[in-house]
């Protein structure tokens, strides 16, 4: 059990650090809009099924409070994780395969196939980043720039997540 915490401990460090001096230097700009994938949401995307609400949110509460220190957010990161990981059981749920999951097998595509995975980590991600977008403008006056800067987003950071997730496919987290 204590190679487990320790395993999963390296990995979030490992994803933190490649967000941080990596993916935070990615910054992309369309018109008025910037954009910065946030590819550290793979590591909750990959946690096992069986992995607990208060594990799962508390983990959440960590890291956002960590993105939000790194970023000076104010908060908006740990609202938009907290809500996108508490969401994540019923995500799995809508997206299941038609066979249903494997009981150990980590939510990944090497598991279940490219378009399953796409379609998780698409719902996943635009969950958070609507979220995200809603609170840091708060107001619906601008209904029609958060979707956009949510869809685009979205699509960036996805992009970077199958990337990611291919470099640590022969790096699987379960132990």
């Amino acid at each position: 059990m204590k190679n487990y915490f320790r395993k999963y401990f390296i990995y979030l460090a490992v994803f933190l650090l490649l967000q941080y001096f990596v993916f935070n230097n990615i910054i992309i700009r369309i018109g008025s809009w910037y954009f910065v994938p946030y590819a550290y949401l793979l590591f909750f995307m990959l946690l096992p099924q069986e992995t607990d609400n208060y594990t799962l949110l508390g983990l959440a509460l960590l890291v956002g409070l960590i993105m939000d220190f790194i970023d000076g957010s104010l908060a908006l990161q740990t609202a938009s994780l907290l809500l996108v990981v508490y969401m994540r059981r019923a995500i799995l749920q809508w997206v299941a395969p038609q066979l249903g999951y494997n009981q150990g097998m980590l939510p990944s595509y090497i598991n279940y196939g490219m378009g399953w995975f796409l379609k998780y980590a698409l719902i996943f991600t635009f969950i958070h980043h609507f979220f995200y977008y809603l609170l840091n403008n708060f107001s619906l006056v601008g209904i029609l720039s958060i979707i956009g800067q949510t869809i685009i987003n979205t699509l960036l950071t996805v992009t970077f997540i199958v990337i990611l997730h291919y470099f640590f496919k022969n790096r699987p987290l379960n132990v």
